[in-house]
């Protein structure tokens, strides 16, 4: 359907309603998905240029009282943004802003100090919980280790009985081969020069290789007396409940805290279980 010379229309079934998208042909976007009657769609959405001019932090200050922010020291308030960022403070300002609202003011009452006591929390839990990652992380490594030498001998990786079949112990070598030749470890180094078969490391060095994800990817190709071996060792039941923590646990390292707080209870692995917080880590002390 043609409307006008310089505009299209493109239409949408959904919901049982057609909808008209029009615009200019300058610029569009292309949309897949289902409609509510389970059939297919595709269609394209005209978008407007972005012509925002640059903004000084006093700039930023003004609009900010403008949408009714109390701003006693208005000086102040623009150092503090030219040394964070607005961007960096605007998920802040969204939160306390009446999106429902034409010009989305603030709600009634909020000041830019509670603004700046939001960010201040935030940034003070996240380097917490970014301190915890990095001790789990480095336990949880080692007890890996330990339990596939302990029953496997210096290259676990070749024995299949370790991993869940055949496929997983060839998903996980591809991963270790990877991680080998693309390291710049002296240790990594080290063993290139001095032996050569086996052509892997010993797992106690390769596991110095992996990073907190690859960790957990690896420890999901595992065995499950081997993965029962390392729940154990963090005080857990069943490996089930590591492996749902550790999911858990991993969308709140790396999407969570990169905004504000922490929302493990939205966690798209298992909401009921993040939300309970049914799992949490303890070193076993026997």
């Amino acid at each position: 359907m043609r409307i006008g010379d310089g505009e299209r229309a493109f239409l949408l079934e959904l919901k049982g309603r057609k909808v008209i998208y029009k615009g200019s042909r300058a610029a569009t976007r292309s949309i897949s998905g289902w409609s509510a009657k389970g059939r297919s769609f595709s269609f394209e959405m005209a978008l407007p240029p972005y012509t925002k001019p640059h903004a000084t932090p006093s700039d930023w200050v003004a609009h900010l009282r403008t949408r009714r922010l109390v701003v006693p020291r208005p000086n102040v308030a623009a150092r503090k943004i030219e040394r964070v960022g607005y961007e960096r403070l605007r998920i802040y300002f969204i939160a306390r802003r009446q999106t429902h609202l034409a010009g989305k003011p603030f709600r009634a009452g909020t000041t830019y100090n509670q603004i700046l006591n939001l960010y201040d929390c935030d940034r003070r839990l996240r380097a917490i919980c970014f301190d915890a990652c990095g001790d789990f992380e480095l336990a949880f490594r080692n007890s890996m280790s330990e339990a596939l030498t302990r029953a496997h001998g210096s290259h676990p990786h070749k024995a299949e009985d370790a991993f869940k079949d055949g496929a997983s112990r060839r998903v996980a070598l591809d991963q270790l081969s990877t991680l080998y030749a693309k390291s710049r470890d002296a240790r990594a180094h080290n063993y290139m020069i001095k032996y050569g078969d086996p052509v892997l490391p010993p797992f106690w060095t390769m596991k110095e290789f992996l990073t907190f994800g690859a960790a957990v990817r690896f420890y999901a190709l595992l065995s499950n007396p081997i993965k029962t071996a390392v729940a154990q060792d963090f005080g857990m039941p069943t490996h089930e409940v590591l492996t749902n923590w550790l999911e858990c646990w991993w969308i709140c390292v790396t999407s969570a805290l990169t905004t504000t707080g922490c929302s493990i209870g939205s966690s798209r692995s298992n909401p009921a279980a993040c939300a309970a917080r049914t799992c949490r880590p303890r070193r076993s002390t026997s």
